[in-house]
C-alpha cells in the first residue's frame, strides 16, 4: 500500500524517534504472510529537496515501512539480498522477514510478498540475550547471521517453501568473546564475493569500541584474524556489506542526547583490509537528521551493469512506534 506524507509531519516524527532509541519486546506470532504499507520518501534532504548527490552517494529513493497486520515487524537489524528484488531481514528477537521489493522507474515504491518466521532453534529460547541476531549476509544457499549477547555466528539454509535450517553455529572462543560486552558484541558480518580478493572470507565487527578502537576479525579457513581502525567521534559500527571488487563497506551510528542521531558510511579499499591496524579509510556518508534518517543498523550491496554498485540502507525501530522502519537506497559510482 502507498502513501505520501509532508516532508514536516515526518521530520517531526524522526526527532522524536532519534530520542528513543531503546529496546523493545513483543510477542510471537505465527509463521503466516503479512501485509508491508509503504510510504515512499522522495526526498532525503529536508532543507534542499532536489538535492540528491551526498559525500561519494546519490540518493536513488526510499521507503518507511509499517504493518497494519503484524505487530512483530519491526526491530529490523540485519538485511540482505536473496535475488534482483527478494531480500530476507532479521530482527533482533529472532526472526526473519522474506519479502520483494517493488520498483519503478528503478525506484522503491512498495513491498510485496512478506513472509516472517522465526530463526531456529533460537527463537524458543526466552533469554534475550540468546536470541539478539544482528548481522545478516547471503551467499548462495547459506544464510549467515552474528548474534550478540551470546557472540556466535550461525550458517542458515532455505528449503524450497523459504523456511531456514540451522546447519552449522561458529563460536569464536573465549579471547573473542572477551573484547565485546552483553548487547555490544557481533554486530556486522560481510562474506566476501566470489572474484575479489575477499572470497570466502567472513568479516565481523564488534560493536564494543574501546580507547577509541574498532575491532574486527577476518574469518579465513577457520582462523580469525584481528584487525583495528580508528573510531571516528562516538560513531560504532552496525553494519557492513562487500562491494563486488572486495571492497567493505561500513555503516556507523552514534546517538546522544547533545549530538542527536549522526549516521556515516566508510569504506576500506580491498587492498588495505588486512589484519593488523587499518587507518586509510574513505568516507562516503555522514549525516544527521537533517536527512531522512533513523537508527540505520543494515546493509546491503548489489552491483550494477554499469559497475556501480547500489546501497540498501535498513533501520531499526526498536519496536518503537516513535521511530521508523527505513529502507533507503544510493548509488555509489565505481
Amino acid at each position: 500500500m502507498l502513501k505520501v506524507r509532508s516532508l514536516s509531519a515526518r521530520f517531526l516524527k524522526s526527532i522524536l524517534s532519534a530520542l528513543m532509541l531503546c529496546f523493545g519486546l513483543v510477542a510471537d506470532t505465527k509463521a503466516t504472510p503479512f501485509t508491508i504499507q509503504s510510504e515512499v520518501i522522495s526526498h532525503f534532504d529536508r532543507l534542499q529537496p532536489d538535492r540528491d548527490i551526498f559525500g561519494k552517494l546519490q540518493f536513488i529513493g526510499g521507503l518507511e515501512l509499517t504493518s497494519p497486520d503484524n505487530e512483530a515487524f519491526g526491530g529490523l537489524s540485519g538485511f540482505s539480498w536473496q535475488s534482483a528484488d527478494r531480500f530476507v531481514a532479521i530482527s533482533d528477537e529472532g526472526r526473519y522477514v522474506s519479502a520483494r521489493l517493488m520498483l519503478s522507474g528503478g525506484r522503491p515504491i512498495g513491498i510485496d510478498q512478506a513472509r516472517m518466521n522465526k530463526l531456529p532453534p533460537v527463537a524458543k529460547d526466552k533469554r534475550y540475550f540468546k536470541r539478539d541476531s544482528e548481522g545478516l549476509d547471503i551467499v548462495g544457499n547459506r544464510i549467515w547471521v552474528s548474534y550478540e549477547g551470546s557472540d556466535r555466528l550461525a550458517i542458515y539454509h532455505p528449503n524450497s517453501s523459504g523456511k531456514l535450517s540451522l546447519g552449522k553455529t561458529l563460536f569464536p572462543g573465549k579471547a573473542i568473546a572477551r573484547l565485546n560486552k552483553g548487547n555490544k558484541g557481533f554486530e556486522s558480518i560481510a562474506v566476501g564475493p566470489d572474484g575479489s580478493a575477499h572470497a570466502g572470507s567472513v568479516v565481523i565487527l564488534s560493536e564494543n569500541v574501546t580507547k577509541k578502537t574498532v575491532r574486527g576479525w577476518i574469518l579465513k579457513q577457520g582462523v580469525y584474524h584481528a584487525f583495528t581502525m580508528p573510531q571516528v567521534d562516538n560513531l560504532r559500527p552496525t553494519d557492513a556489506a562487500f562491494l563486488a571488487n572486495g571492497d567493505l563497506v561500513i555503516v556507523e551510528r552514534s546517538f546522544s542526547f547533545l549530538g542527536g542521531l549522526k549516521i556515516q558510511l566508510r569504506r576500506i579499499l580491498a587492498k588495505n583490509l588486512l589484519p593488523g591496524t587499518i587507518s586509510n579509510i574513505e568516507t562516503l556518508f555522514r549525516g544527521d537528521l537533517r536527512y531522512e534518517l533513523d537508527n540505520i543498523e543494515g546493509l546491503a550491496v548489489q552491483s550494477m551493469p554499469d559497475g556501480s554498485s547500489i546501497l540498501t540502507l535498513i533501520s531499526d525501530d526498536n519496536f518503537n512506534s516513535l521511530q521508523r522502519t527505513l529502507l533507503l537506497q544510493f548509488s555509489l559510482a565505481q
